[in-house]
C-alpha cells in the first residue's frame, strides 16, 4: 500500500527540517502585538528542528519584562533573564569560556532535546 499524500507531505517537511547546514541559522519571530501567538510559535519552531534536526536549538525570548517563553516550557534550576546574561557578558564571551557555562541561562526541554 503506497502512503497517501498527507504521510508523503509529512516525509517530505521532516526531511526539509532534518537536513544540517554549516554554521548557525537564526530564524526570527517577530510582531509587534501582544497575543499574536509569537511564544507558542517558536515553542514550536525549536521543538521540531530540536526533535529532527539532530543539532543543537535555542529559542530565546527578548522581552525581559512579560516573555512568557519560559514559563511555557520546561523549568530550568534557575531564573535567570537576558540581564543576567547581558551583564555576565564579560565572562560568556571570554576565551575561557565553555559550553556549560549557558546551563545558568537556559532551560534544558528533556522531550525535545
Amino acid at each position: 500500500m503506497s502512503p497517501s499524500e498527507s504521510e508523503v507531505a509529512e516525509r517530505a517537511d521532516i526531511h526539509a527540517v532534518s537536513q544540517h547546514w554549516p554554521g548557525p541559522r537564526t530564524i526570527a519571530v517577530v510582531n509587534r502585538k501582544g497575543g499574536a501567538n509569537k511564544t507558542p510559535t517558536v515553542a514550536a519552531l525549536a521543538a521540531v528542528f530540536a526533535r529532527y534536526g539532530g543539532g543543537g536549538v535555542l529559542a530565546w525570548d527578548n522581552n525581559e519584562n512579560q516573555g512568557t517563553l519560559g514559563w511555557r516550557t520546561e523549568q530550568g534550576p534557575h531564573s535567570s533573564s537576558v540581564l543576567d546574561l547581558l551583564r555576565d557578558q564579560d565572562q560568556l564571551l571570554s576565551p575561557l569560556a565553555h559550553n556549560a557555562l549557558l546551563a545558568h541561562y537556559v532551560h534544558h526541554q528533556t522531550e525535545d532535546k
